[in-house]
């Protein structure tokens, strides 16, 4: 098992993708990709990453979609998501907003919000704010 967190980056863009991922891998990330949002389910049961970066808008599956697939699964329901799209405003994923959204009660809010455009060093600041440094704490 590594010793740094492991983010998904779920995004349909490949530029996307590979920025995310370079950025997060200089931060000291370890970082896998999904391309859609089926491919992003299986991998993040498959790795279990300490925190999943999620488009929304993706062709066949949403990103809200594959949200609330991914929060149904018990070893993923505590795992922090941050939507990150061009889709949508911060304050739609939050309260009764995003309960007009995802009616489930028992499906629990995004950890964050990010607007595309994103700038590397903000990005990578959100990411450390919402799990901390890379590597992870010896007996993790």
């Amino acid at each position: 098992m590594s010793d740094t967190k492991t983010i998904l980056i779920v995004d349909d863009e490949p530029d996307i993708l590979f920025f995310f991922t370079l950025t997060l891998e200089q931060e000291g990330y370890t970082v896998i990709s999904a391309g859609n949002a089926d491919d992003a389910i299986r991998r993040a049961r498959e790795a279990l990453p300490d925190l999943i970066c999620l488009d929304i808008m993706m062709p066949r599956k949403s990103g809200l979609a594959c949200y609330k697939t991914l929060k149904q699964f018990p070893e993923l329901r505590g795992t922090p998501v941050l939507i990150v799209s061009a889709f949508g405003q911060p304050q739609d994923f939050k309260g009764e907003r995003f309960r007009t959204i995802i009616q489930d009660p028992d499906i629990p809010e995004p950890s964050g919000y990010l607007e595309k455009p994103v700038k590397a060093p903000h990005f990578a600041a959100v990411i450390r704010s919402l799990i901390g440094p890379p590597e992870k704490e010896s007996g993790s």
